[in-house]
Parts: structure tokens; sequence; C-alpha cells
């Protein structure tokens, strides 16, 4: 799903199944001249803390934000709102990286 948000001009959510579980992903672009994420986790976990229903992870090199539902239970309304919460991560992450700039 292609998204444009404030911050992070032009991103994918990505949508993926497991057994019995829709996950919502985001890997966040990195930014040039950003310092190492080793620099940045600190300030990644305080934003972490703040944001509910999503996780920031890191996968090799990648930041990513993602939620996890369980299909049983999600409804059209939660889909689309679990789009939302981590569109709108992922532009806060991405604006927190351009900090370190």
């Amino acid at each position: 799903i292609r998204r444009n948000g404030k911050s992070l001009q032009y991103f994918q959510v990505v949508l993926y199944t497991g057994p019995g579980t829709l996950t919502t992903e985001v890997t966040v672009p990195p930014i040039k001249s950003a310092p190492p994420l080793k620099e940045m986790a600190l300030n990644l976990l305080r934003l972490s803390s703040r944001l509910n229903y999503v996780k920031i992870g890191v996968d090799k090199d990648d930041l990513f934000v993602r939620n996890e539902a369980r299909l049983k239970s999600l409804n059209v309304e939660e889909f689309k709102d679990n789009i939302e919460k981590v569109a709108m991560a992922a532009d806060m992450v991405y604006q927190e990286m351009q900090q370190f700039r």
C-alpha cells in the first residue's frame, strides 16, 4: 500500500499473514547522513514507548515499524486502523532519524 507522510515522502505499507496473524509493516528507509542505529537506539526506544500497538525493530541494518493482529477477531475498522497506526509510526520514526542529521 503506497503512502505519503509528513516527514517520509513515499513509503510502502506491507501486509502479510502467518498462521492466524496479519502483520502490517513498514521498512523505514535509511537517511544517508544519519549516524548508525546504535547512536539513535535510546531515542528510538523512547519513541517506541510512546507508540501504542506498534513495535519498532531492527533486522540486520533495516529499521522497521510493525503491528500484529489476530485474524480471528479482526474487523474492517481495526484493519484500517492498524494500517494508519503503522504508517503514522513509520513517519514519526523517520522524523526522529532526521534529527540526527
